[in-house]
């Protein structure tokens, strides 16, 4: 994978990584195992793990646990989801599989989300597994349920298969083909797409102007 050689950094794709990535959307289904009968859980409202608030405004979050410029956003996000959210704003995370190792990375993702129920834990979680990554990442079941202990983040196994799928399907109905993405959808109103570390935070800011109404973006506000 490369870096597009633009200022507005982003991880972009050819066809052919592309194509490839679809093919690990495949393997996020097939990839995560069946589950022993006493580890089986009630079955899951499809967005319920990865979906956060309940207002009429959408906000898609796509990124990619080795993507640099993924991380270097994730701060900002991490302040600006917090305050969006109880303004009405709906937050769903998207895992995307373009890394050989998005499948192991994705379902202790839902895992650690599925114990957090709540957006702080969640974050939390997406924190670490960005860490995780960023220290050339850990490369089996047992290597990552070691890691997120150390790092105190709890996990519940569950059949994460349908969730999967619907990543999939939220994937190719956005058309999303790099990483960072943000996804934002007001009513009555076409999606608008974000692409890049310089241009979301941007964007993310202007929402939350909107929303506040005191026109303090999430920059400003985390330097109080």
């Amino acid at each position: 994978m490369r870096l597009e050689p633009n200022k507005n950094r982003r991880f972009g794709f050819s066809p052919i990584r592309f194509m490839a990535g679809l093919l690990l959307l495949g393997a996020f289904v097939w990839a995560a195992p069946a589950l022993a009968a006493e580890e089986q859980q009630a079955p899951e409202p499809f967005d319920a793990v990865f979906t956060f608030g309940d207002g009429p405004i959408e906000l898609f979050v796509f990124a990619d646990y080795f993507c640099p410029p993924c991380r270097r956003v994730e701060p900002h996000l991490d302040k600006a989801l917090r305050d969006l959210v109880p303004l009405g704003v709906q937050v769903t995370f998207v895992d995307m599989p373009f890394s050989r190792m998005a499948p192991l990375y994705a379902r202790y993702f839902l895992y650690a989300a599925k114990a957090a129920s709540s957006l702080d834990g969640v974050l939390h979680a997406r924190d670490v597994l960005f860490q995780i990554a960023k220290n050339n990442g850990v490369a089996s079941d047992q290597e990552m349920v070691k890691a997120l202990k150390e790092n105190e983040v709890a996990i519940t196994y569950f059949d994460v298969r349908p969730l999967l799928t619907r990543w999939g399907e939220i994937i190719q109905a956005h058309n999303v083909r790099s990483t960072p993405t943000c996804i934002i959808v007001k009513p009555g109103q076409e999606p608008s797409r974000h692409v890049g570390s310089e241009e979301i935070p941007k964007a993310i800011d202007q929402l939350l102007a909107e929303l506040s109404g005191n026109g303090k973006t999430a920059a400003a506000a985390a330097g109080d």
